[in-house]
């Protein structure tokens, strides 16, 4: 906008003064708005760059507390995690305690019925009738100041066996300990012996003479080894050979079912078997005592072997509690290195107000 003095009309044109003011009210007239506009272009930029940066911390804020829900969630559900791990662990524990406080020792299937009982007698004796030559006496009847290590070995139960849960194991250990009382009374009645050579095989044929006495060849090896490690058993009878040698018989016989059957082909009514023959043999004045108190062994091993599942069970279990509990630590260390400093502040705001720390 030119402004020049030869182009404004004015009505002061003969006053220089008048004319002078004239114009500058013009000038500022017409620059004033455009002052005014600039103005408040700059106050509108201003207003919106401090309500942006007021969004901007807003949504900084809002982030570090999504953040930190986040943490206290996840700390808070790795808690639980691990409370829940070492409540079952310590009932496995408990559980643990307890069947070794009691002694109880692992048990098998009760329920069978007298036939079947036969039935298997029968084949355990075609089984050892087909074995040609003797095998080792156990460790536990040849020498009976040697103790096997710990009631698993005794057993000779296989480790990979386990019983289908914990709750039916710990039913057949509970069916053992109340039949195991009952059977034990049984096993020390004074009944009647009604064991004679037809009900063990293999003592047919041939007889050599050992000692005082004639014996199936299928026996001299057992004679043999119980003579080598207690010497002549008969020596204390004062019941004449010809009377004696029968019992003296079927209780080598009896060493030699022991010799080949394992514990799981064992049924109660073969213990009852060999129980008559070694009281026959204690009755006529047999050095013979070493025998009873191996099947006492048998017996209660017998009734042991679901017991003895169960434990097996439960140290695999727990086992592999332990493992994911140490993962489970492994996880929370490398969790807690990661985020050391937002996990550390976070835990002092734990259940209190932000504001905590704020007022010294």
């Amino acid at each position: 906008m030119d402004l020049s003095p030869s182009e404004v009309t004015s009505p002061f044109k003969n006053n220089e003064a008048d004319q002078s003011k004239y114009l500058k009210t013009e000038l500022i007239t017409s620059v004033e708005p455009q002052l005014v506009e600039s103005g408040a272009s700059k106050r509108l930029a201003d207003n919106n760059g401090r309500r942006l940066k007021i969004r901007s911390s807003a949504a900084e804020e809002d982030r570090k507390k999504a953040h930190w829900l986040s943490c206290k969630r996840a700390r808070e559900r790795k808690k639980m995690e691990m409370e829940k791990l070492k409540d079952e662990i310590r009932w496995y524990q408990e559980e643990l305690s307890q069947l070794r406080a009691k002694q109880q020792l692992p048990a098998q299937d009760l329920d069978k019925s007298s036939s079947i009982q036969k039935h298997q007698r029968i084949q355990d004796q075609q089984k050892i009738s087909s074995n040609d030559g003797g095998v080792a006496v156990s460790q536990n009847l040849t020498n009976n100041k040697e103790r096997t290590p710990n009631a698993r070995a005794a057993v000779n139960e296989p480790a990979t066996e386990h019983p289908e849960s914990a709750q039916s194991g710990s039913c057949s250990a509970e069916v053992a300990k109340i039949k195991l009382p009952k059977f034990l009374t049984e096993f020390h009645t004074e009944v009647a012996s009604n064991v004679d050579l037809s009900d063990f095989t293999g003592l047919e044929g041939e007889q050599r003479r050992f000692g005082r006495f004639s014996f199936p060849l299928s026996l001299i090896p057992t004679v043999e080894r119980i003579n080598s490690v207690y010497g002549d058993i008969s020596a204390t009878s004062l019941v004449s050979p010809s009377v004696s040698a029968t019992v003296y018989v079927l209780f080598c016989a009896v060493i030699r079912e022991m010799e080949h059957l394992r514990l799981e082909e064992v049924t109660e009514d073969i213990i009852l078997k060999w129980r008559d023959v070694i009281k026959d043999a204690l009755r006529l004045g047999f050095n013979v005592a070493f025998a009873m108190e191996h099947l006492k062994k048998v017996a209660y091993a017998y009734f042991g072997q679901p017991g003895c599942k169960l434990l097996h069970y439960i140290d695999s279990k727990i086992s592999t509690l332990e493992a994911e509990v140490n993962d489970w630590k492994k996880k929370r260390a490398e969790i807690y290195e990661e985020s050391k400093m937002c996990i550390n502040a976070a835990e002092n705001f734990i259940g209190l107000p932000v504001s905590t720390g704020l007022f010294p």
